[in-house]
């Protein structure tokens, strides 16, 4: 009996059946005659590379594009897109009786965000801990009995200011 070691294959008496097929011979082109290698024993006819190239069509979305109209992102959910063009679509679907009367629909991009530096997201980092700490310390104060509806009011409005500030903190980032 083998032992047999983990990560490894048992393998057969042998070859290896599944991969050598025997012997590799050259074989001639079905078509334009060019000595093809590497084929099996076993193997009747080839189509070199060359011939397979001819007869097979290079894919069509290689390289070209598919229409001259360039659409913004989303223009499938405005409600009435106009594009350069002046054909009308609805909720994106085309309206051919409308084409021409209105004009093209004029799209503004979003200004891209700055990106923060690792030292700015450190400094918000630390003005939101400084803020975290500011809030516990008011949330002790909220939890005496002896406070005054007009001092719980203001603490807990000024609970909520910065509370505020750390949402405008965190989505700076």
């Amino acid at each position: 009996m083998k032992v047999r070691r983990k990560g490894t294959n048992i393998k057969s008496r042998g070859k290896d059946i599944s991969h050598n097929h025997g012997e590799l011979i050259t074989l001639p082109c079905k078509i334009c005659e060019d000595p093809v290698n590497n084929c099996t024993a076993g193997t009747v006819k080839v189509t070199c590379w060359r011939c397979v190239q001819k007869i097979i069509e290079p894919p069509k979305a290689f390289g070209q594009k598919k229409s001259s109209i360039v659409k913004p992102r989303g223009w499938k959910f405005m409600k009435i897109y106009v594009d350069s063009e002046k054909n009308v679509y609805y909720k994106g679907t085309e309206q051919v009786d409308l084409k021409g009367t209105l004009e093209p629909t004029v799209v503004v991009p979003k200004p891209k965000k700055k990106k923060l530096t690792p030292r700015e997201k450190e400094k918000i980092e630390v003005e939101k801990n400084h803020l975290f700490s500011e809030i516990t310390q008011l949330k002790k104060e909220l939890m005496k009995i002896e406070l005054l509806p007009r001092q719980r009011k203001k603490i807990e409005k000024e609970i909520k200011q910065k509370d505020k500030k750390i949402k405008v903190l965190s989505k700076k980032k």
